[in-house]
């Protein structure tokens, strides 16, 4: 791991503030987990499911901005936050856990992905040691 000295303390990649205690080193917070999308697109293609998504419906259960032909967002920069799992979570934040709720996105996720035939090396699997501050 890289580590940045700089006046205001120690660093490492990721932003992450570090400090020294005697000569050994250790972090002052775990970097929030990001829920690993695997942009199969398939959340985009259902949009009708959701009672948060259901205004992005297009007529056919697909967002009104997927592009079709390449799967793609057409307005990913700019897209709502209801889009943004990591986002989104400050409103669910004093109801349920990063990792629970990473889980049942990733529950909802992998059962459209069993539904369209998707291989199992797209699912995605949340582990809770991940989510530890150790």
């Amino acid at each position: 791991m890289l580590w940045f000295f700089t006046g205001a303390g120690v660093f490492d990649v990721s932003g992450c503030l570090i400090h020294q205690s005697n000569t050994r080193l250790f972090r002052n917070k775990k970097p929030a987990m990001k829920f690993p999308c695997t942009k199969c697109g398939l959340c985009c293609s259902h949009v009708d499911r959701s009672n948060q998504t259901k205004w992005l419906n297009r007529g056919d259960g697909a967002c009104r901005y997927l592009n079709m032909d390449t799967n793609l967002c057409e307005i990913y920069e700019n897209r709502p936050e209801i889009c943004r799992i990591d986002s989104a979570y400050k409103y669910f934040s004093q109801k349920i856990s990063l990792a629970n709720y990473h889980k049942a996105n990733a529950e909802v996720c992998n059962t459209l992905q069993s539904e369209h035939g998707l291989p199992l090396s797209k699912r995605i699997i949340i582990l809770e040691k991940d989510y530890s501050l150790n």
